[in-house]
């Protein structure tokens, strides 16, 4: 249980991490936009926000147990 406590915050951060840097990414977006489809492309940046709060979240969390521990 306790290494579910350490990789949730991780977890988070990661995905936060990968979000963000394919939405600043020119070229990956402009990759996407010709594999996926328009919605797919509206879908991803309406969870753009989500992205950052797990990044920040997910961020200070991970700090957090390392400080702790």
């Amino acid at each position: 249980m306790e290494s579910l406590d350490q990789a949730v915050p991780i977890l988070s951060f990661v995905y936060g991490l990968i979000m963000i840097v394919i939405g600043q990414s020119p070229r990956l977006l402009g990759l996407a936009r010709t594999q996926f489809s328009d919605a797919w492309a509206e879908n991803f940046k309406q969870k753009q926000p989500l992205a950052l709060i797990c990044l920040i979240v997910g961020g200070l969390w991970t700090i957090q147990n390392f400080w702790l521990n």
